[in-house]
């Protein structure tokens, strides 16, 4: 049996490549938790949102999901947002679920205010707009269509 070394190096190139190609995809992928700044929110629903998805403010990303919960007593979903320290967000800010486009991905939007104040690290911002389901839109229309309300 003869090798061929040509086609050995070439097999270990490719090896070494795809390793590289999915170490690569599984740190970029992998949620950080280097935020010191925690700040949380309820939400009626959060769909589309998962430990890892954007925060945007203005379009930039500032931070990212930290951890999602339930609240047991008003089974509200509690998402804690991660942010960079020298982010100071206004108490009257509003963080709402959007939509990257009609098929994209979901992220959480961020609308500061104009308080003085800022939110101080372990706070919660009050003011919040659940994810729409586009389903539910969809069968809203279709559904209410037909009715004619004199």
């Amino acid at each position: 049996m003869k090798v061929n070394f040509v086609e050995l190096i070439v097999g270990a190139i490719v090896l070494v490549v795809a390793g590289m190609f999915f170490s690569y995809a599984y740190q970029s992928n992998r949620p950080t938790h280097g935020f010191p700044y925690k700040v949380t929110a309820k939400f009626d629903r959060v769909d589309g949102i998962l430990v890892g998805s954007d925060i945007k403010l203005r379009g930039i990303k500032v931070g990212e999901v930290t951890s999602l919960n339930l609240d047991g007593h008003k089974f509200e979903a509690v998402v804690t947002f991660g942010f960079s320290s020298d982010l100071g967000l206004p108490t009257d800010s509003s963080a709402e679920i959007s939509s990257e486009g009609l098929l994209g991905g979901k992220y959480v939007a961020i609308v500061p205010g104009v308080n003085e104040a800022k939110i101080p690290n372990g706070g919660e911002i009050v003011y919040t707009q659940s994810s729409v389901s586009l389903e539910t839109l969809i069968s809203k229309y279709i559904f209410n269509s037909g009715s004619k309300d004199s």
